[in-house]
Parts: structure tokens; C-alpha cells; sequence
């Protein structure tokens, strides 16, 4: 099945251009850039879960609205 080999690169292109995509119009700040990009590397070089990866900087992205919401509040 050689053929699956390119099926599965060009699928895989989708994927990342839509995640760009996606990305572009979400993530706003430079500090999200910066979250996106340790959580490519945490998956890609340190092989880490993407269920923990997307547990850990969702409960992150909570921590730090409460904290902006108290600011707000001060």
C-alpha cells in the first residue's frame, strides 16, 4: 500500500493548516503564541499525552482569568 503514505502526508497538511488557520484568528496575544508553541514542542521532542497537554493549559488559561478578573475588579 504505497499509496496510503501520500494519503497520509497530504491529510496531515489539512490538519496543520487548519489548526493554522484556527490559531491565527483565536490566538491574539503574543504569550498564547508562545503556549502553542511549548505545546508543540511538549508533544513533538518530549512526547507527552495530548489529553495532558490540553488538561494542563486548559486549567492555565482558567487560572490566568481569574487572576485578570480580579485584577479587573482591584
Amino acid at each position: 500500500m504505497p499509496h496510503m503514505g501520500g494519503l497520509i502526508a497530504a491529510l496531515g497538511g489539512v490538519i496543520v493548516a487548519n489548526a493554522y488557520n484556527i490559531g491565527k484568528r483565536h490566538v491574539s496575544h503574543p504569550l498564547l503564541w508562545l503556549a502553542v508553541i511549548a505545546a508543540l514542542l511538549a508533544r513533538l521532542v518530549l512526547d507527552v499525552n495530548a489529553v495532558i497537554i490540553i488538561l494542563s493549559f486548559g486549567v492555565a488559561g482558567l487560572l490566568y482569568s481569574f487572576v485578570a478578573a480580579k485584577r479587573k475588579q482591584a
